[in-house]
């Protein structure tokens, strides 16, 4: 019968420098606890890692390095480790390493795939073309929004099988992995994703070939687009349609009312939000009631605007 239950590998260590009789568990005792450890949570032991080296050692440390591959890489679904005071300094410090060696250290994001467990580089994968989709649509204005009804229309679905919301197109444009480079974590108060830099400032590829990724040109003009720092290439502003939209505003929430329809409704609601009383209007009646009514001479943007006024 298969065993169905996840698998962890045990990573034990013990210091050369450690003499017999001091109080340190040996590699078996450290083996054994972590069997027990894995059949009190329901995880089958697929490996273990022994090494005898010093903690703080600048030497190679293979069976280490091999271990936090094997669970980086995916081959095991948990790594269980004896001393965890030592390895969260361990991990830090293997983890700033593989970064600056160009190393991708999760699951490579949607349109892309690990060209090697062992060296983790990334590049383009079976659908690379929905990321090239997005880039250049939204280069030339697609508004995220309306992307991501029309993946979900199409069935389309995110790397974790989910639908596509506004934030999912907004996430894949910030992203510079698509461009081939390392990801940080970014600056305090930076909420779009930031290239990885190392301690010279230079950005780190983790591409097996920047190439085939999205250009900078476009990935920098989608950018721009998507903020609204720069308008879509042939964009002719004309003259807005309703004339009422974003100038009156909704009772139960007090955010901006747009047209729906044949109406102008609460925006809040309109986009998935929570209002108590969602305002809707014939926007037809709206007009006729806005041209009807009879508004003091002074009113103005700067005062008591009409918009302001209305019931």
């Amino acid at each position: 019968m298969t065993d169905a239950r996840p698998l962890v590998d045990l990573l034990l260590r013990k210091s050369k420098i450690v003499r017999e009789g001091e109080q340190a568990l040996s590699l078996r005792a450290q083996e054994d606890r972590g069997r027990r450890w894995a059949d009190e949570n329901g995880y089958q032991v697929r490996r273990v890692w022994k090494e005898n080296l010093s903690a703080w050692s600048d030497v190679e440390r293979p069976q280490y390095d091999a271990a936090m591959a094997a669970v980086l890489g995916g081959e095991t679904d948990a790594l269980w480790c004896a001393f965890l005071d030592r390895l969260s300094h361990n991990v830090r410090t293997t983890k700033d390493r593989q970064r600056r060696e160009g190393r991708w250290l999760s699951a490579a994001p949607l349109g892309l795939e690990l060209n090697d467990p062992k060296d983790r580089k990334i590049r383009p994968g079976e659908r690379r073309g929905v990321i090239d989709d997005v880039f250049y649509r939204v280069a030339a204005g697609r508004a995220a929004r309306a992307l991501a009804r029309e993946y979900n229309s199409a069935g389309m679905r995110t790397a974790t099988g989910k639908d596509f919301t506004a934030g999912t197109v907004r996430d894949i444009v910030d992203n510079p992995v698509y461009e081939g480079w390392h990801v940080g974590s970014g600056g305090k108060g930076q909420q779009r994703r930031q290239a990885y830099r190392d301690d010279k400032g230079h950005k780190i590829s983790v591409a097996e070939d920047t190439a085939r990724m999205i250009p900078a040109d476009v990935a920098e003009r989608a950018r721009r687009v998507l903020h609204g720092h720069q308008l879509p290439e042939g964009f002719r502003p004309g003259r807005t349609r309703h004339l009422l939209t974003d100038l009156v505003r909704c009772a139960g929430c007090g955010s901006a009312m747009s047209a729906s329809g044949q109406s102008t409704a609460c925006s809040r609601s309109m986009h998935g939000g929570v209002c108590p009383a969602p305002a809707s209007v014939k926007r037809m009646t709206l007009e006729q009631y806005v041209v009807e009514l009879d508004l003091p001479a002074e009113c103005d943007e700067e005062s008591d605007s009409w918009a302001e006024r209305l019931p």
